[in-house]
Parts: C-alpha cells; structure tokens; sequence
C-alpha cells in the first residue's frame, strides 16, 4: 500500500462521497450555515437547565438625571 495520494484516488473519493445523498445534504447545510452551526447538536442544548440556584444582590436603581452616563450601566 502506497502512502501517497494519487489523483485517481482522489476522484475515486470524490465520486464515493457524492454519491450519497446524506453527504450533499451535509456538504450543503455546511456550506449555508457554517461548520459550527451545522454541527450544534440541539438536544444537547435543549437538555441544559434553563434555571440557575445563585442569587445575586442587586442594588437599588440610581437617578442619573440627564448626565448621558445610562448607557455604561
């Protein structure tokens, strides 16, 4: 066996891929969403806690008037 990879072997492995659907269907969700996207498993998502246990302390609302400084906060 050769560890080189020829241009026949890689039209073979070009042919081989397209001619299952599942591929192009994946080569073409990939291509439109991004590799990332495409490969979030979304029950894994859906199966995290929505609910977190840590309550924090929270101040009370402060009166900036018109200085403009509402936005850093």
């Amino acid at each position: 066996m050769s560890n080189i990879v020829s241009f026949e072997n890689l039209e073979g492995f070009s042919q081989d891929f397209n001619s299952d659907r599942a591929n192009l269907i994946a080569a073409n969700a990939v291509h439109k969403n991004g590799i990332l996207e495409t490969a979030t498993d979304y029950r894994g998502v859906r199966s995290l806690p929505n609910s977190f246990s840590v309550d924090l302390k929270t101040g009370k609302i402060t009166d900036q008037k018109a200085s403009g400084r509402c936005w850093i906060f």
